[in-house]
């Protein structure tokens, strides 16, 4: 067997390649049968999406993640070309009993502005969100729901 991922866009369904919207939701999904790991592995293309003025998002905020993960470690994050920014490090576990691990990180709660990476992209491959899987037993798997809000361009920004 191997492993079977799949990014679905919840909302807007039609997304990334449509327009006039400042958020999304998108659902990550992995089922690993023989304990396959996912390596470096691009997740939201910030290229490939439109954002509500036309363009590129500048920035991707993440505003919140929620997870379940079973027998996998999982490191979400920011691909940067000075050096990859870590988003969350989530752990099922592996080899023990309780081997899974659920929950959510909110950074809007309270009056946040959400997750930002911490430079303005200098290409259109950095702000890239990326998984990287560790660990995996057989029959790993995770559940991450990612509410993401997109960081236009401001006027008299070069857009990358």
């Amino acid at each position: 067997m191997a492993i079977n991922v799949t990014t679905k866009w919840i909302y807007p369904p039609t997304a990334p390649s449509t327009g006039l919207h400042r958020r999304a939701i998108v659902n990550l999904t992995a089922n690993a049968t023989d304990g396959t790991d996912e390596a470096a592995v691009t997740k939201i293309d910030r290229s490939a999406i439109i954002g509500h003025d036309g363009n590129m998002p500048q920035k991707i905020a993440i505003e919140k993640v929620q997870f379940h993960v079973v027998n996998f470690e999982v490191l979400l994050y920011w691909i940067e070309a000075g050096g990859d920014e870590t988003i969350c490090f989530l752990s099922g576990g592996t080899g023990t009993e309780d081997n899974s691990v659920a929950g959510e990180f909110d950074w809007i709660q309270g009056g946040g502005n959400g997750l930002l990476p911490p430079a303005v992209p200098a290409a259109a491959t950095d702000g890239d969100i990326a998984i990287t899987t560790s660990g995996a037993d057989d029959y790993a798997s995770y559940n991450i729901t990612l509410s993401l809000r997109f960081k236009c361009w401001k006027p008299g920004d070069t857009v990358v």
